[in-house]
């Protein structure tokens, strides 16, 4: 009953205004509006499912992750909020047939409530960063940063066929980070490579590819990640470099993007106090600088003026720590507005029906920004109406796609094929030959057993653990971060010296950053994947 209310009032009322032209009462009273403040607000939300608990407004340490279907209690309370975007992970998407239903569901729900598509959005990066496991394995960014063009644009075009069979509208790829600090504990091998050149091929490469197949694009992290060693899901980076600095080479494969014609651009959680000195009270009544995210300097100034963006700006997520432990997150949420995001990205929040009122307050709040000037409603609207091009050319591009799931799934385009062709992006160094010595039934079981925990667990048995290829050759496989610990560096090197010591020859797979050669060059070969599985299983298998 309580749901029938709410479709009825939704049906018959004012957000029909949203596809109408007709223009509403402006309270504010500056200009005409194309449709009521706090219809725009809601365009500008991007929330995710994943941390849904019916019921109650729970914490963010009381999560489960099984939302894989939209019920009546979800659709209730999408309807309530009614956002711009919605952002799915991994723990939704169990299979093709599955999030092809839950993209359709979510995007079914808007339109017979009367409200405006929201963007259904996904990290599908290749490498590490993959949400669609369902699919097959596709190269990291790093693993294709040496290959040509033609072979970048393959290979993306299958990324965007699988992502856009899956339902979604929008990739946050590629990313745009140069890999240039090696204790990066976040890009590493999402980079296509250490140089601006490098990583402007790979990005160009992507955005052309996701065109012609019909996706949208995001370039991400803007200014730049790649020279943190903070990670900032966990903490706040800090970059010193100044403007100049950057323009010599951060901005460079933004620009690239930019020029390329790439539909958004996402911010990050980064200070740069040699570029933004404004400063916000934190959570705890301190004066923090303003991250990218929430800096006009970075945003407008430099991403707008400077480089000529005209697309949407995306926020990353606000509930990385970076953000969400430094301040209030509904102020932070109208600051990155006024700093200059159209969309901003919040994962946590959205939990239950109760926590609806959490977010109507934070819309009041909004409102009450833009009725005092705060943020002024000159760029509110011009916000809306990047948000409004940006789904109208997303419609556009659902009118030409005939692309299905089932489709996707067809002859021409197998997981194995696909995996086949990945092998180019592997890097072999030492013995090629040892690959040839496991005996076909224990190749088998390697690629069917070994690459399909690896998968479900995110790269966790990967800790030196080790596979008899013979009696006289071991495979030692890890997964290292850019700066592997102590533990870890040991835990391998004995698993390699007792190989070495009963006179095995030793196959060693580097499944993350590849350090292993500098620290273990006793071994008779390293495969390095570059943090990607894409091509590893047709490796091991004859």
């Amino acid at each position: 009953m309580k749901r029938f209310f709410l479709t009825a009032f939704l049906a018959a009322g004012a957000l029909l205004s949203l596809l109408s032209c007709a223009a509403p009462a402006n309270k504010v009273g500056e200009q005409p509006l194309p449709v009521p403040v706090r219809e725009i607000l809601r365009q500008k939300l991007c929330v995710d499912l994943r941390y849904w608990i019916s019921d109650a407004i729970v914490s963010n340490e009381s999560v489960t992750f099984t939302v894989k279907a939209l019920d009546e209690e979800i659709a209730e309370a999408l309807n309530a909020l009614r956002p711009g975007a919605v952002i799915l992970f991994a723990e939704s998407c169990q299979d093709g047939p599955q999030v092809g239903k839950l993209t359709a569901d979510i995007r079914a729900e808007a339109r017979a409530n009367g409200w405006y598509d929201p963007l259904l959005t996904v990290d599908e990066e290749g490498g590490r960063v993959e949400r669609l496991t369902f699919g097959p394995h596709f190269p990291s960014a790093a693993a294709l940063g040496g290959m040509d063009d033609a072979y970048i644009e393959n290979m993306a075009g299958e990324l965007a066929d699988l992502t856009l069979a899956s339902g979604f509208d929008l990739d946050f790829a590629p990313v745009c980070d140069i890999d240039s600090n090696p204790k990066n504990p976040v890009i590493n091998t999402r980079s296509f490579g250490h140089d601006a050149q490098t990583v402007s091929k790979g990005a160009k490469a992507f955005i052309r590819s996701f065109r012609k197949h019909g996706l949208l694009s995001c370039a991400k992290h803007f200014p730049g990640h790649g020279d943190t060693a903070v990670d900032s899901h966990t903490g706040l980076p800090r970059v010193e470099k100044t403007l100049n600095d950057l323009r010599s080479l951060e901005l460079k494969p933004f620009k690239a993007a930019i020029d390329e014609g790439v539909d958004c651009v996402m911010t990050s959680h980064i200070q740069f106090p040699n570029i933004e000195t404004g400063a916000l009270t934190g959570l705890n009544g301190q004066k923090i600088l303003r991250p990218a995210t929430l800096s006009k300097t970075i945003l407008k100034d430099v991403l707008r003026n400077e480089l000529g963006f005209e697309g949407v700006i995306i926020s990353d997520d606000m509930d990385m720590d970076a953000i969400s432990k430094s301040f209030d997150w509904k102020e932070a949420v109208i600051e990155s507005w006024i700093a200059g995001c159209d969309i901003t990205m919040v994962t946590k929040r959205f939990q239950s029906l109760a926590s609806i009122k959490e977010w109507d307050d934070l819309l009041d709040k909004a409102e009450a920004a833009v009725a005092d000037g705060r943020y002024p409603l000159g760029e509110l609207i011009a916000s809306y109406g990047r948000i409004k091009k940006l789904k109208d050319r997303c419609r556009e591009n659902k009118e030409t796609l005939t692309l299905s799931f089932f489709s996707y799934c067809g002859p021409d385009k197998t997981p194995q094929e696909i995996d086949s062709l990945s092998k180019a992006t592997i890097t072999m160094k030492g013995d090629a030959s040892l690959l040839k010595e496991m005996p076909p039934e224990k190749s088998q079981w390697f690629s069917r057993n070994f690459f399909s925990a690896a998968r479900q667990r995110g790269f966790l048995i990967f800790n030196g653990g080790s596979f008899e290829v013979t009696p006289d050759i071991v495979l030692v496989y890890n997964y290292s971060s850019a700066s592997p610990p102590n533990s870890e560096i040991e835990n391998l090197k004995a698993t390699i010296d007792k190989a070495k010591a009963e006179g095995k020859k030793v196959i060693l797979l580097s499944c993350g950053v590849p350090v292993e050669e500098k620290l273990f060059p006793n071994v008779d070969l390293i495969v390095e994947t570059k943090g990607s599985l894409a091509g590893v299983s047709s490796l091991f298998s004859h």
